[in-house]
């Protein structure tokens, strides 16, 4: 009698779900009823469904269904209240259905756990498409507050262009054969490097030395002078314009180095040998760097580098020109202890050689003259400067000390 009773239990629950299910002789009987819808539609899956009821332990606990219909049956008890569903057809994606649910109904050793729908999702046909090339434009420059930003990855620049060449693509920026700079017409008083001062006076160094690939942005913007009278009225009073080149992350902390040699002759006179040299290094971290150049050459070349990225500068109006220029730059700062410092030291030789040929024809009766001269002028200068900075902050105030020395002396 109360297995009639199991069996007419059953065939209710399945009328009133739409589900189907068949009964097969057991003591015990669970009973999972559920239906398998489209997950766009949700409409009922007609086509064969391959399903399975799977418990906490990955032990099965149905895997018997109808066409169709979604109907799981075990006759083993379900000790656990947690199981799985997973449901496979064709055409839709596999789905797993985790269920924490408690039986409908307990009685005689029947339990009877009912879902309301699982969902299954298409297939999606997936094809290999040839490669493509995306393009995107970047930001060249961005507003911060008061500090203008560029992103040096925005400009195209050609292979082995330094600093100067990145300067003189910056939009408002300007950069002049003497090398100074301007923004928005507005001079540049101090070129920097991650925030420190970088061969204070003379930003030439950087500018022809700092290849253009390892900076990362370059920001412009007022750097607060406390140095500035604090009695003069606040609209006198403006803090100096600065540029500050930010390197990329890996150029952070290592060396940088670059050189250059070249030897030829002029046109006219193939023993007239010109020459050529430049080296620079720099050994960069986030607490200290040193740098280092040397340059020389009789190409009349008394920079180290025109702001078209080139290391030739022809004056022809000032005879021939020999120059030999080097420099040193260290810097420290101790942010924890508030204490930084800051020298650098130039030295360059000049040789000016002027000469002047000058030929004469004086006209007679009887029969002309003529009269030829040549002299050569020498002037030589020996040029040797130094800069030093040291600031110490406490708590309560500051000392700072910015001592500097210049040497120069001349010969003919």
């Amino acid at each position: 009698m109360g297995y009639l009773k199991r069996i007419f239990a059953a065939v209710f629950i399945s009328i009133t779900s739409l589900s189907i299910y068949a009964v097969e002789e057991s003591d015990s009987m669970n009973i999972i009823i559920f239906k398998i819808v489209d997950g766009f539609t949700h409409e009922r899956i007609a086509g064969e469904c391959s399903i399975r009821a799977v418990d906490m332990y990955g032990n099965i606990i149905g895997d018997k269904f109808e066409k169709s219909r979604g109907s799981v049956i075990e006759g083993g008890a379900l000790r656990k209240r947690e199981f799985t569903i997973e449901v496979n057809t064709e055409g839709y994606e596999p789905q797993i259905h985790k269920c924490s649910i408690s039986p409908l109904a307990m009685k005689n050793g029947l339990s009877i756990y009912k879902i309301e729908q699982i969902e299954m999702f298409p297939k999606m046909n997936t094809k290999l498409l040839d490669e493509v090339t995306a393009t995107a434009t970047r930001v060249k420059m961005v507003m911060k507050g008061d500090t203008i930003e560029y992103n040096a990855a925005a400009f195209q620049l050609s292979e082995g262009s330094m600093l100067d060449n990145l300067v003189k693509a910056l939009p408002g920026a300007e950069l002049h054969e003497n090398g100074q700079i301007t923004v928005n017409g507005e001079f540049v008083s101090s070129l920097m490097v991650n925030g420190r001062d970088f061969f204070k006076g003379d930003p030439r160094v950087a500018l022809s030395n700092l290849p253009a690939y390892t900076v990362n942005k370059i920001q412009v913007y007022h750097k607060a002078d406390d140095m500035q009278n604090p009695n003069l009225p606040a609209d006198m009073r403006k803090d100096p314009l600065v540029m500050d080149v930010k390197l990329k992350r890996e150029y952070a902390k290592g060396l940088i180095s670059n050189y250059e040699v070249g030897l030829g002759s002029t046109l006219y006179d193939r023993s007239d040998l010109k020459w050529l040299g430049r080296v620079f290094a720099m050994y960069y971290t986030p607490v200290q760097s040193i740098a280092v150049y040397a340059n020389a050459n009789n190409l009349n070349d008394t920079r180290q580098a025109t702001s078209r990225g080139n290391w030739r500068k022809i004056d022809a109006g000032s005879g021939e020109i020999t120059v030999k220029s080097a420099g040193l730059d260290y810097s420290n700062d101790n942010k924890p202890k508030q204490l930084s410092f800051n020298t650098t030291l130039q030295t360059e030789r000049r040789n000016v050689t002027l000469g002047t040929q000058t030929f004469a024809e004086t006209y007679l009766e009887g029969g002309n003259t003529f009269s030829r001269s040549e002299s050569d002028a020498h002037n030589n200068s020996t040029d040797l400067k130094w800069d030093g900075k040291m600031l110490k902050k406490w708590d309560w105030g500051r000392l700072e000390r910015s001592p500097n020395a210049v040497y120069r002396h001349n010969s003919h």
